[in-house]
């Protein structure tokens, strides 16, 4: 049995009410329900996509604010980035986050378009993804809980 599932049953440490349901319903509740985010990769070919889909890539790339080629560059050198990263100042977060709020104040990017772009960074997943909780069986929850 997974003390990670054990420890997430038992201490309920974001009360979904796993005390107030059966077997199946904590089943369903730790693997069905996708109400989770994590952080993901970042592919630059999505945020391309987004700005080519926005009509906003061209004025972007041929912008000579430095914002603009700020953003570029990283989007040309990078494969991806990962939001989550801390660096030794700052974090990657906080960086892309000013960097497009200058693209907002440049008039090239509006609020809408900073929040799709910084949205590609989440995923939703279930809270036996988020765990990494390999068995959340009926028969492991019935191992922690005993039977229903």
């Amino acid at each position: 049995m997974s003390s990670l599932l054990s420890d997430e049953i038992l201490t309920d440490p974001i009360q979904r009410g796993y005390s107030g349901m059966n077997n199946i319903q904590v089943a369903d509740s730790l693997a069905k329900n996708k109400d989770r985010n994590i952080a993901k990769l970042v592919e630059r070919g999505d945020v391309i996509g987004y700005l080519v889909i926005e009509r906003k890539y061209i004025a972007i790339k041929q912008s000579t604010e430095s914002s603009a080629v700020e953003f570029i560059t990283a989007l040309e050198d990078l494969g991806s980035f990962d939001l989550s990263k801390q660096g030794a100042t700052t974090n990657a977060a906080a960086t892309v986050s000013t960097l497009l709020d200058e693209l907002v104040t440049a008039g090239l990017l509006n609020a809408t378009d900073k929040a799709v772009i910084l949205s590609l960074a989440t995923e939703k997943v279930s809270r036996q993804t988020e765990l990494g909780i390999v068995n959340a069986s009926m028969g492991a929850i019935e191992v922690v809980r005993g039977k229903d």
